[in-house]
């Protein structure tokens, strides 16, 4: 994943956000998903495994977008 595929659905829910706002928000929203991936797969997640981490990162990910989609 890259950032850039981030901030598209960014702008598809939130279009009002400007092109520096949009680059702060997707950089926020890869480096969380990122380290919880990169937590899961050295073991240091806790008891999770792989699949609800994938659960708990897509619910994630549906509410950063509705949240800015209601901004």
């Amino acid at each position: 994943m890259q950032i850039v595929q981030v901030i598209d659905p960014l702008v598809e829910v939130s279009p009002v956000l400007d092109d520096a706002t949009l680059t702060l928000c997707a950089g926020s929203v890869f480096a969380v998903v990122h380290g919880a991936v990169k937590l899961t797969l050295e073991g240091r997640f806790g008891a999770l495994g792989a699949g609800a981490v994938r659960s708990r990162l897509s619910e994630f990910a549906l509410q950063v977008l509705r949240g800015y989609q209601a901004a």
